[in-house]
């Protein structure tokens, strides 16, 4: 922090990282654009939090809601 009034932390990079370390997304949500995932979506965040490994979101997700915005 030497130098500057605000912490700063870059992305995490994942381009060596094996897939099979990544929860997906749709172990739990549908993803058909009509169901409440929310739910779902909560535990994932949890468990990958639990266990220490990143949630994949596919690709062209969308997320709709106030707690997205």
């Amino acid at each position: 922090m030497s130098g500057s009034s605000y912490f700063k932390q870059q992305r995490p990079q994942y381009a060596t990282t094996d897939a099979s370390t990544f929860l997906s997304a749709r172990l739990t949500a549908k993803g058909n654009g009509s169901s409440d995932d929310s739910f779902g979506l909560g535990l994932i965040f949890a468990l990958g939090a639990a266990v220490n490994r990143p949630v994949y979101i596919p690709v062209g997700a969308k997320s709709f809601g106030e707690c997205w915005a």
